[in-house]
């Protein structure tokens, strides 16, 4: 555990000794969850910059090839990568800029545009796969099987609750 994280559960246990009754362990739970996202995708950024790509980039691109079928908007690739859509467009300008995606005017509707890979993306991702796949192994090589099941299955109940108030 970093020595932030160790410094903020002194802190909130600190103060939860001042308060009762104060959800110690659910605030200490979300900041380890937090930090847990952070630092995952942190290491991700860092095992995808020598293919000049960072977590946001590469999410939209295996989105993309992940279901050539698919008609994805930039809004739908919004909703897919939960950032907002400003953000979406930003990560969208960049890959477009480096020739990884181009953006397809739909034929029925004028106002909409689809995103869809170039050749030169479909190669790179050929080859970040692996190393994207062996980052998330490593990852989460300290949990077995069984418990890489029970962390999905809670994490699962706490988004119900989340997502459905």
């Amino acid at each position: 555990m970093s020595s932030e994280l160790k410094l903020f559960e002194q802190r909130i246990m600190d103060l939860a000794r001042e308060l009762p009754g104060m959800p110690a362990k659910q605030i200490l739970l979300g900041k380890m969850v937090r930090h847990l996202n952070n630092g995952t995708l942190d290491r991700l950024n860092q095992v995808l910059a020598p293919f000049g790509l960072h977590w946001g980039t590469w999410y939209v691109l295996i989105t993309l090839h992940s279901a050539p079928e698919m008609k994805f908007t930039p809004s739908d690739m919004s909703d897919v990568l939960t950032v907002t859509r400003t953000n979406a467009t930003r990560l969208l300008d960049e890959l477009e800029q480096r020739g990884l995606i181009t953006r397809v005017q739909c034929t029925e509707d004028r106002r909409k545009v689809f995103l869809a890979l170039t050749p030169a993306a479909s190669e790179l991702i050929g080859q970040v796969i692996p190393v994207a796949w062996q980052h998330h192994v490593d990852t989460w090589s300290p949990l077995s099987p069984g418990e890489m099941q029970l962390f999905e299955e809670m994490l699962r109940k706490l988004l119900g609750k989340i997502e459905n108030g």
